[in-house]
């Protein structure tokens, strides 16, 4: 099972987003340099890609612990980035789990890859008689799209600083403690504090736990709220 582990001595959240936000930026960094077309729906690659996460995610949980064990478990990098876009939608992640395995897979090193890509998970395309398929419950495709231009956002040197990662982390609780505060706020953060919340979200089951902790319910993620354009939602949004 996946053990909680607190931030630091101070923090109400569970698991190192330190070490998940590092993580989860060499994945971006990577399907960035892929040559895969993974951002673009319709494309053969995001396709194969999906239909491959929907058959590989159900064998984490043959175990029935649904954990990242040996080193054969982690995803190819196409798989990985489908499975980091899924969980952006914590709520539609548990049900879609829920339906098809029973129960919502979460593993120590939620963006760990390997360098494998197009196609090198089995399965997809054979005869999956048997087999366990998980359905996505809403357009992983557009997210795709959408979550193209994130790393842009966080490319900058100082993301790569631990001590203004541990800032980001303390403003990213703050967030949730406004939300309990203000439950009917928009409130947007800010692209530091954004990268931690995708970490968070990569932890399932202890993020459930740590919202309904700090915020005293489960916090979705809208990311269709994108354009920080002047005069758009999340420019008005509370910051």
């Amino acid at each position: 099972l996946v053990q909680r582990r607190r931030h630091h001595n101070m923090s109400p959240l569970s698991v190192d987003l330190l070490s998940a936000c590092s993580a989860q930026r060499e994945l971006l960094r990577a399907v960035h340099r892929c040559p895969l077309d993974l951002y673009t729906p319709g494309s053969k690659d995001l396709r194969d890609a999906i239909a491959n996460y929907k058959v590989w995610l159900p064998t984490l949980t043959e175990g029935g612990e649904g954990e990242q064990g040996e080193q054969g478990a982690k995803p190819a990098l196409d798989v990985a980035w489908v499975w980091h876009l899924h969980r952006l939608n914590p709520r539609c992640y548990r049900d879609d789990c829920t339906r098809a395995l029973g129960t919502v897979v979460e593993v120590e090193e939620p963006f760990a890859f390997t360098e494998e890509i197009g196609g090198a998970t089995a399965g997809a395309g054979e005869d999956s008689r048997g087999t366990t398929r998980l359905e996505i419950g809403f357009d992983v495709e557009e997210c795709a799209a959408r979550q193209a231009q994130f790393l842009w956002q966080v490319r900058w040197r100082e993301y790569s600083c631990s001590v203004f990662v541990e800032a980001a982390v303390s403003r990213y609780v703050q967030m949730l403690q406004l939300m309990r505060q203000h439950p009917t706020t928009f409130i947007v953060p800010t692209y530091d504090m954004d990268l931690v919340w995708h970490a968070h979200m990569g932890f399932p089951n202890s993020y459930l736990r740590d919202c309904v902790e700090v915020c005293g319910r489960s916090i979705g993620h809208d990311d269709t709220a994108n354009d920080r354009t002047l005069g758009s939602r999340l420019d008005c949004g509370t910051k």
